[in-house]
């Protein structure tokens, strides 16, 4: 499975994205679109939105059209709702309703665009709660889905190449694809290099996602000899539902991904690595810095300690087993 559907690794990690991965899809979505400038890919992003996304192993976007029988509804409101903020209104998150453009334009896309990245970040979420954003990422988003807003820049922002050239900071812009790529590099210090990283991510995204389905699909089929055995504690495992399992994988990575962090946190100019890492590479990074325990989190108070731990085990098994992947 090279090339996943971005709504499918929603559903299978039953989860939001994080910050980080939302500034990485963000960013190469925004660079597909910019150097491949086709007026039938700012249609299709604007038109189904989050359904157009697809994200590669190797770290790469690409814009899709979407099959006529999916459901086009998707997340539970604009962001422009679930923040409180106020000013244009904010493109609909049901493309049924969303008014169609005959032509879509760059600025269009940009708007669509931000739209996804708000769903995927507030992906199963309950309605009832609201998703805290930082605001460094709340105005990235608050400025390309106010789309009839204008972007005003700062000149102390600019890159390299206008220094010694004078800016005026009443100069307004609309917001479009090079807004986006320089905000979203502006997100990382000067010395990082944005298109490595913000691949990196997606990269490790794309991968564990794969890895996750294919290990609920190797679940599922051990689900009949679990059924079989008389121990007790595997018949326990058999009783977990494909959403515990997904949960229980999330914490897994979540504890790996917290020792990298916590070994990179002295160097502090490093951009975030660990989620450049897919699973199997933050587990020789957490065997490498001998860390064996995880942080026992528990699944809705549901799950017991001991089933928990198996399933933690079988889990990290699988992880080990597989291969590292070719970069």
């Amino acid at each position: 499975m090279e090339v996943l559907p971005f709504v499918d690794i929603l559903k299978v990690f039953n989860n939001p994205i994080n910050e980080e991965q939302a500034w990485a899809v963000c960013y190469q979505c925004a660079q597909f679109l910019f150097h491949n400038q086709i007026q039938e890919y700012y249609q299709f992003v604007y038109d189904y939105g989050i359904h157009s996304i697809w994200l590669s192993r190797q770290g790469d976007v690409l814009f899709r059209k979407m099959p006529p029988d999916v459901n086009t509804a998707f997340g539970k409101g604009s962001p422009h709702n679930q923040h409180g903020v106020h000013g244009p209104t904010w493109p609909t998150t049901d493309l049924s309703k969303r008014k169609r453009h005959l032509m879509a334009t760059e600025m269009d896309a940009v708007q669509a665009l931000g739209t996804a990245i708000f769903e995927a970040l507030d992906y199963g979420i309950d309605p009832s709660e609201e998703r805290q954003l930082s605001q460094e990422l709340e105005t990235l988003i608050v400025t390309m889905t106010n789309a009839d807003s204008s972007l005003e820049y700062d000149p102390d922002a600019q890159n390299a190449d206008d220094e010694g050239i004078e800016k005026d900071s009443d100069i307004e812009h609309r917001c479009v694809l090079l807004d986006v790529i320089r905000l979203c590099s502006q997100h990382l210090s000067s010395k990082q290099d944005a298109q490595h990283h913000y691949k990196a991510v997606c990269r490790a995204l794309a991968t564990e996602a794969g890895e996750l389905f294919t290990f609920l699909d190797r679940i599922a089929s051990c689900k009949e000899k679990l059924s079989e055995t008389k121990d007790e504690d595997a018949k326990r495992l058999e009783e977990l539902q494909r959403a515990d399992w997904a949960c229980l994988w999330v914490q897994v990575t979540r504890s790996l991904r917290q020792g990298v962090r916590l070994k990179k946190v002295e160097h502090t100019s490093l951009p975030p690595l660990e989620f450049e890492l897919t699973p199997f590479e933050m587990l020789l990074e957490d065997i490498r810095s001998r860390r064996y325990t995880l942080h026992k989190i528990m699944v809705n108070g549901e799950i017991p300690h001991k089933v928990k731990d198996n399933a933690h085990a079988v889990i990290l098994d699988f992880i080990r087993s597989r291969p590292p992947l070719k970069k």
